[in-house]
């Protein structure tokens, strides 16, 4: 789920993401945002891009992000059910992710 979360809180950590397109850039991945650099990454190396391909069952989604945001991580982005349900959809879901979405 890294790319994701990486695109649910891009807008809130401006400096952290510039510097990992720089070390992805570094890396040789043509990355124009974070996010999907993140996941071009994860895709070149063979690592799942896809929640469910490590075992999540979309169905337990509503489960999972009610644990989420009662364990009250610290984020840069405020962490709610709504947001936590959309970045696991997504990731469930294994596409590129668009930050604008998740």
């Amino acid at each position: 789920v890294l790319s994701y979360a990486t695109a649910f809180n891009a807008a809130h950590a401006p400096e952290a993401m510039a510097a990992i397109v720089d070390a992805l850039r570094e890396a040789g991945i043509d990355a124009t945002d974070a996010a999907t650099g993140l996941w071009d990454l994860e895709s070149r190396i063979g690592a799942p891009t896809r929640l469910t391909d490590v075992g999540f069952d979309p169905a337990d989604v509503d489960q999972a992000a009610t644990l989420v945001v009662e364990g009250r991580p610290t984020n840069p982005r405020p962490v709610d059910s709504d947001g936590i349900c959309r970045l696991l959809l997504a990731a469930c879901d294994g596409s590129r992710p668009d930050v604008g979405r998740v």
